[in-house]
């Protein structure tokens, strides 16, 4: 946490998990909590979100809209997607938040994070959330599913 908070200057944090997939576990351990991200200074907004699922429309919207609002007080300040193994449901998140923030098309965002994050593996329902959300405030994907 130190190192994102330092290096990526991470000053929000949205957590796109089920609250039960934040419990210690006796054999991996106990994951990042969210007083950890509040102990480095970081915002924390929680996306309940099934693994492999997405959040409904509205909560996209919602933790999107929040995002943007940061980013636009905070310039200099990193945000953070985050979800159990980065695959997926912190994919689409990002994936949304570039085709808000930077007006790009889905396929333009999931294509970036590909190329920063080559192991990125969102599903067909993730990816379709995406289009969904670049349709409601691009006019259009760029992407066909």
């Amino acid at each position: 946490l130190d190192t994102l908070a330092k290096d990526y200057n991470v000053g929000c944090v949205f957590v796109a998990c089920e609250a039960h997939e934040l419990e210690p576990h006796m054999f991996f351990g106990t994951p990042v909590q969210s007083e950890h991200w509040t102990d480095i200074g970081a915002t924390v907004h929680n996306v309940d979100t099934v693994d492999f699922g997405v959040p409904t429309d509205d909560a996209i919207d919602d933790a999107i809209g929040k995002a943007i609002e940061y980013k636009e007080k905070h310039p200099e300040k990193g945000i953070l997607f985050h979800c159990k193994a980065g695959k997926g449901r912190s994919v689409l998140l990002a994936a949304c938040f570039f085709v808000a923030y930077l007006k790009w098309s889905a396929e333009e965002a999931v294509s970036f994070i590909r190329e920063q994050r080559p192991h990125i593996n969102p599903n067909v329902t993730q990816i379709g959330a995406v289009v969904r959300f670049a349709k409601r405030h691009n006019e259009g994907s760029g992407l066909v599913v």
